[in-house]
């Protein structure tokens, strides 16, 4: 799982150094004289394929974890600005270490009522993906991971956990010594109160005017600076001290 683990962590690497070379130029030109954009993760998944017939290496590992990895790294790249995160950086070895497993299984979707999800084009049952994944006993459960045949991990004592995950992907970590796997499971909805109480909301533009009116008491309401309709009224200025003559 280390050599999942390099690949994934050397595909991710290979598109960061990717972007931030389309982002410094500022454009690239294609043959026909258009701009172009930093590629998408469709024209990635085809440069992998190529990469692979060209490395032996990269060919020794399994493709599924290496396009999820792309995959991953397209996400991050649409959540720059919402995530918190910023741009997608570098992953370095014995600190990142850690690759996402989709699941290979097909199973039937459903509503959140309990009828069956239909596709609206094919008329047909959504068939989602889900990992496979197999319960021993009252403590270990075993997954499938592409290349590595059936790991096994042990399940919590109480809670969420302490169930067989119903995912359809999960991502194995390497810390510390330790291999972790952690399943993406959606949490249960919680009903709302019912009480058919009315809340408000404080958008906090009372207490800005009311901060704003606090520096000059002694001015009217209508004088007070960045407070009327109008044009901003200069904030005022203290008399200077006038010097003493001899």
């Amino acid at each position: 799982m280390l050599l999942h683990c390099a690949h994934a962590r050397y595909v991710w690497n290979l598109a960061v150094e990717q972007h931030a070379h389309w982002r410094r130029d500022k454009a690239h030109h294609r043959p026909d004289g258009k701009r172009s954009g930093a590629p998408s993760f469709a024209e990635q998944c085809r440069q992998l394929t190529e990469a692979r017939g060209a490395s032996e290496w990269l060919r020794a590992g399994n493709q599924t974890v290496q396009a999820q990895a792309l995959k991953d790294f397209a996400k991050a790249k649409a959540a720059r600005f919402t995530s918190g995160f910023g741009e997608p950086t570098w992953r370095k070895k014995f600190v990142h270490e850690g690759f996402r497993v989709i699941g290979d299984d097909r199973v039937p979707e459903y509503e959140p009522d309990g009828r069956p999800l239909i596709n609206s084009k094919t008329g047909k049952q959504v068939m989602g993906r889900a990992v496979t994944v197999q319960q021993l006993n009252r403590r270990w459960a075993q997954a499938k991971v592409p290349g590595c045949g059936w790991v096994r991990f042990r399940l919590s004592v109480k809670g969420k956990g302490a169930r067989l995950p119903a995912a359809k992907t999960f991502r194995v970590t390497y810390r510390n010594g330790q291999w972790h796997a952690a399943f993406a499971v959606i949490p249960d909805p919680i009903d709302k109160p019912g009480t058919g109480e009315v809340i408000g909301i404080d958008r906090g533009g009372d207490h800005h005017r009311r901060a704003l009116r606090r520096p000059y008491p002694h001015l009217p309401a209508a004088h007070h600076p960045g407070t009327g309709p109008g044009p901003q009224a200069p904030a005022p200025r203290r008399p200077r001290p006038q010097g003493q003559r001899a």
